[in-house]
């Protein structure tokens, strides 16, 4: 079997054109295209993975790797340029500028028009209030409503943020599969204002059993990062589990803190 031949540059510009993109915005490293809501980024002169796509579908990275002669990395990260103007806000304690951030994917002549369509039909998130738009064009921006029913559910920017800040990675477990991954509240959304619901600094990304535990408050963390478990939870199901008390985590800043203290208040030691 041949070498795949993906398509880089003036051949993935002139593609994405002939599906019916326009050229939205150009810098020295980016071109950005649009086509109704759905908004893609190509990397100028380069060879690597070239079409950036937005983190929202960091959600179905399973989905687009299971499209032939589609690539991108294993496990998913982000792609980071400060000039993806129309993606979420690169979430960091160590940069100092904002920056921006999406998915970076290769693709053939062949594989671009299924990539497409499997991006357009996941460009919504279904909550308890009906779907919602998860993505959307510059001239068209999510609403604060559209924000807000997207955080509750753990979508949207919100988890983009998350998926960001920790790189991706449960802190406690190290999984890295994004599928698995869950965006926790540490203040619980019921007793949040709405700008805390939004709030990064509100939330800590963790692996779907772990999400379970703190959900119910069987689980917290102290400000310096260290691990309280329940005594209601046994021995026995800690192991299964594979945590041990006192383990710590890295990442959490001030800002969380004043989050993590209303977390422990009521935890059930």
């Amino acid at each position: 079997m041949g070498a795949i031949n993906y398509l880089v540059d003036d051949e993935l510009t002139h593609a994405l054109i002939a599906l019916g993109f326009r050229l939205t915005h150009s810098t020295v490293k980016l071109h950005q295209f649009s086509r109704g809501q759905l908004v893609v980024y190509v990397k100028r002169k380069t060879k690597t993975r070239p079409l950036v796509i937005h983190p929202h579908y960091f959600n179905i990275a399973d989905s687009i790797q299971s499209l032939l002669e589609v690539e991108l990395a294993v496990p998913a990260k982000s792609y980071i340029n400060s000039n993806l103007r129309a993606f979420s806000v690169y979430q960091v304690d160590h940069r100092v500028s904002e920056s921006r951030h999406g998915m970076a994917v290769g693709v053939t002549r062949n594989s671009l028009t299924d990539l497409v369509n499997l991006l357009e039909h996941n460009t919504k998130i279904e909550t308890p209030d009906g779907p919602i738009r998860a993505v959307c064009s510059d001239a068209d921006p999510l609403t604060e409503r559209e924000r807000l029913q997207a955080a509750r559910v753990g979508q949207g920017e919100f988890r983009s943020s998350l998926l960001s800040y920790w790189q991706g990675t449960c802190p406690v477990s190290h999984v890295d599969h994004p599928a698995l991954l869950r965006a926790s509240h540490i203040k619980s959304w019921s007793v949040s204002s709405n700008s805390e619901r939004l709030n990064p600094n509100n939330g800590v990304l963790l692996a779907a059993h772990l999400d379970a535990l703190f959900d119910r408050n069987l689980i917290t963390f102290e400000n310096d990062g260290r691990l309280l478990i329940s005594s209601r939870v046994s021995p026995a199901n800690i192991s299964r589990l594979g945590i041990s008390r006192g383990i710590r985590i890295n990442g959490l800043s001030s800002e969380h803190a004043p989050f993590l203290q209303h977390h422990r208040a009521q935890f059930l030691s």
